[in-house]
C-alpha cells in the first residue's frame, strides 16, 4: 500500500476542523439572543462593553451539568476534559490580565467566564499512518461548549458564545501535569481553539 506526501501528512497532524452550532442547552437560557458572531459561530456582545476596562479575569470550572449524552464516549475522561479546559482558558486570558482563582471574590473590575461543555463525539481511528509513526490514540469528531462572560460585581452578562466544532487530535503525554492526554484529544484540539477565540473576543475594546 503506497502513501503520498500530503496523505503522510495529514496523518502526522492535529488539524482541527470547521465550526458550526449546536442545538442550545439551557446554560445560556439567561443571555441575550446570540447571532452569527466574529469570534465564534454564536456569539453575543453587549452594546458598548468596554473589555478593556476590565484588569483581571476568572475562570469558574467548566461545568458538564448540560453536557448530553453521546454514544462512544468514556464519560469517566469528562472531569479531565474540563479541566484541561479550563487551564486552556486561562493561559489564554492571562496575556494582559490578572488571573485570579475561582475562590477569590470578584469586583467591577474583573471579567467572570462560566464555560460549560455540552456536548463531544468521537470517532477512534487505531489504523492511522501517523499513529505508526509517532503513536497515541487518533481520535476525530465535534464538540460543544458554551460561555457566558459576566461583570464581576453585577453578574450582568456582558458577552455569550456557544460554538459546535469539529477536529482531530492524537494523545501525547502532558509532562508536568498530574494526568496525560484523555482518550478525546480531537476535543482537547477544540478547547485550545475556543481559548484563542475567547481571548481575541475580549481583547476587543
Amino acid at each position: 500500500m503506497k502513501f503520498n506526501r500530503l496523505s503522510l501528512c495529514a496523518g502526522l497532524l492535529c488539524l482541527a476542523g470547521c465550526a458550526s452550532t449546536y442545538p442550545p442547552t439551557n446554560f445560556l437560557k439567561n443571555s441575550p439572543s446570540l447571532t452569527e458572531g466574529n469570534h465564534f459561530r454564536r456569539e453575543y456582545v453587549r452594546p458598548g462593553v468596554n473589555f478593556m476596562s476590565y484588569d483581571k479575569v476568572q475562570v469558574l470550572p467548566v461545568t458538564l451539568d448540560f453536557f448530553e449524552n453521546t454514544d462512544r464516549v468514556d464519560h469517566s475522561v469528562l472531569p479531565a476534559l474540563a479541566k484541561i479546559m479550563r487551564e486552556e482558558f486561562e493561559k489564554a486570558l492571562a496575556q494582559g490580565r490578572t488571573v485570579i482563582s475561582p475562590d477569590d471574590a470578584p469586583d467591577a473590575k474583573t471579567l467572570v467566564i462560566r464555560p460549560a461543555l455540552v456536548n463531544t463525539s468521537a470517532s477512534y481511528n487505531f489504523i492511522d499512518i501517523g499513529s505508526l509513526v509517532i503513536g497515541g490514540a487518533v481520535t476525530s469528531g465535534t464538540t460543544s461548549v458554551e460561555i457566558a462572560v459576566e461583570d464581576g460585581l453585577s453578574g450582568q452578562i456582558l458577552a455569550a458564545a456557544a460554538e459546535k466544532r469539529k477536529s482531530k487530535g492524537r494523545g501525547l503525554q502532558r509532562e508536568g501535569k498530574d494526568t496525560t492526554v484523555t482518550s478525546l484529544p480531537h476535543a482537547e484540539i477544540a478547547s485550545r481553539k475556543w481559548a484563542k477565540q475567547l481571548a481575541r473576543l475580549l481583547a476587543a475594546s
